[in-house]
């Protein structure tokens, strides 16, 4: 099962994301992951949930059309969408839509997005701000990050980021599973 990561805009966190769903999907889901480099779809991906940031890839359009859902990452405001909308064609591709360094004053933008772009509000996830995961990343560290329950919880960051990483690994599982709607955009 491949799932593509595929970042809107510079400096959205691409990468950073994916190494935290990864961890979340481990962790809460209990789902075996790997972690691959972007290629182009050589042959059936195993039983674990293959994740890639195909964002600078040239076979960028190739993966995201072939892969079992498409996790698309950029902050808010949302800009670009409309391009990537034209660009690929998405209508009728799993797609959920991630929100990198989220802060919880843009839960009204969440909303909009939702309404303009007429999405369910159940495939646009979040991946809070928290200073010690941008550490974690850098140290190559994520998942003993994401372990860390003291950590997660001596702050009021740390608990919104473990409840929304949460969220999203529940998201990714069950979407994973699933064919796209209809109408997007």
């Amino acid at each position: 099962m491949l799932i593509a990561f595929y970042g809107i805009a510079r400096q959205t966190g691409t990468s950073a994301n994916m190494a935290a769903v990864a961890a979340g999907l481990a962790q809460y889901q209990k789902r075996s992951v790997l972690i691959q480099p972007p290629r182009a779809r050589t042959g059936l991906w195993t039983e674990a949930m293959a994740l890639t940031d195909c964002t600078n890839s040239p076979h960028a359009a190739e993966i995201m059309r072939s892969c079992n859902l498409l996790v698309l990452n950029f902050s808010i405001p949302h800009r670009r969408l409309e391009k990537l909308f034209m660009q690929h064609a998405l209508s009728g591709k799993n797609v959920l839509f991630l929100v990198g360094k989220y802060y919880k004053d843009q839960s009204d933008e969440l909303k909009k997005l939702s309404g303009y772009y007429r999405l369910e509000r159940r495939r646009i996830c979040a991946i809070p701000y928290h200073p010690g995961f941008g550490r974690a990343y850098e140290e190559n560290r994520v998942p003993s990050f994401v372990k860390n329950r003291t950590i997660m919880h001596k702050t009021h960051e740390g608990a919104a980021f473990e409840t929304h990483l949460k969220r999203t690994a529940c998201a990714v599982a069950a979407y994973a599973e699933r064919k796209g709607e209809k109408n997007y955009g």
